[in-house]
């Protein structure tokens, strides 16, 4: 997967191809905040589509604005006058964000400022050219003459960052970062896609066949031979990164061993902290690696989850809002339960004689239990009283017959 900036030259040469009109707007200086770095590319065709971007979406309009306006009058002008129109093929410098008023007229974030480099384009056949050489992952310095609009191509080292000093500018394309991959998996396929979109030459080195034949070398470039003659014959300097992803100790302690030793910026291993913890010791014993290669190494490979941390106002809104949702569950509650109960008792069978039966047996025997086990207790006579019994009467009985 080509980067940024690449597939914003493949589509300025496909519609250049096909007859547009296009413009290329180079991101040269920018001041405060700026989304874009300097480099970054936009081409703009002649019925207003894009490709690529300066800004965040802040000026990306106005640019477009001008372009249509400017072949406007370039048709125009050349419908009129036999001679073509000098002026509007030249590049020329556009600056956004010098006021205030400005800044907040396109929206640019924190009052920053961009300095732009406004190319037509006339002769797309260096694009070609280009394409072919980062095909090659071959370094390329693009070299514009503000005078002349005359462009030259050259090669470029690694580090080479864009230079302009309002008479010429350079630009550089390709690869600029090395990436090696140790394994050929389906995780290094997708760091390389990713590191491909970022400006690395990605190099995959994986002895084992069956994972290398699924490799899409268009993407990447496969190194063959063991890793540590691998990483040793390709020099590692501070622009390779070197990253050990087969999860094989036969493996990806070879390339370490030499990767370790390297000017490399950056060397890591996929695993755990305790299979990182263990390839550490069995690199001290068994090969002499010393503590400060073995610091170099990065692991486990994969970003760390940050802890959430909470203030004390948080926790104390967390807790009385708990507290007030449950001191009023009981409420919320109350007529599910008694709708649970009617339904339980609409849902019962109706006992008959057989479960009164058995109702009054097993009542009947939980009241033995319970006199059976009751402490013997004196319980005092009661007397009826004397004005409601008369000699020789009975007590009255409630539902007694008249």
């Amino acid at each position: 997967m080509d980067s940024l900036d690449i597939r914003v030259l493949s589509d300025a040469l496909a519609w250049r191809t096909a007859g547009h009109a296009v413009t290329l707007v180079t991101v040269v200086q920018t001041w405060g905040s700026a989304p874009r770095p300097p480099g970054a590319l936009l081409a703009v065709r002649d019925d207003g589509l894009v490709s690529g971007s300066v800004s965040g979406g802040c000026v990306e309009d106005d640019l477009i604005a001008r372009t249509k306006a400017a072949f406007t009058n370039l048709v125009a002008h050349s419908a009129t006058t036999a001679a073509p129109a000098q002026p509007h093929t030249l590049p020329s410098e556009i600056v956004y964000g010098v006021s205030k008023e400005e800044a907040a007229r396109f929206g640019l974030p924190c009052g920053g400022t961009l300095r732009l480099v406004h190319e037509p384009l006339q002769d797309a056949s260096w694009i070609t050219d280009l394409l072919a050489r980062t095909d090659a992952h071959q370094l390329v310095s693009r070299s514009l003459n503000m005078a002349t609009g005359a462009i030259t191509l050259g090669g470029a080292q690694r580090g080479q960052d864009i230079a302009y000093d309002g008479q010429t500018l350079t630009t550089v394309f390709g690869p600029k970062w090395r990436l090696l991959l140790i394994g050929a998996g389906q995780l290094s396929q997708a760091v390389a896609q990713m590191a491909g979109m970022l400006d690395f030459e990605v190099l995959v080195c994986d002895p084992r066949e069956d994972y290398a034949a699924t490799l899409d070398l268009r993407v990447v470039q496969r190194l063959l031979g063991m890793p540590d003659d691998v990483v040793r014959e390709m020099l590692p300097d501070p622009h390779t990164a070197i990253v050990a992803l087969t999860h094989d100790p036969k493996l990806d302690d070879m390339a370490l061993l030499e990767a370790l030793k390297s000017e490399a910026f950056y060397v890591g291993a996929l695993g755990s902290g305790r299979t990182q913890a263990a390839r550490k010791q069995r690199l001290a014993e068994h090969f002499d690696m010393t503590e400060a290669e073995l610091d170099r190494l990065h692991g486990p490979w994969a970003p760390k989850r940050r802890p959430r941390l909470r203030c004390r106002y948080w926790r104390r809104s967390c807790r009385s809002k708990t507290q007030e949702w449950l001191q009023g569950l009981p409420t919320r509650l109350a007529p599910c339960r008694a709708r649970q109960r009617f339904k339980r008792r609409r849902a019962a069978p109706w006992p008959g004689p057989g479960a009164r039966a058995r109702r009054a047996a097993t009542l009947g025997s939980i009241r033995a239990w319970r006199v059976a086990t009751a402490a013997p207790r004196s319980i005092p006579a009661k007397s009826a009283p004397s004005h409601r019994l008369g000699a020789g009467s009975q007590p009255l009985r409630r539902n007694a017959t008249r």
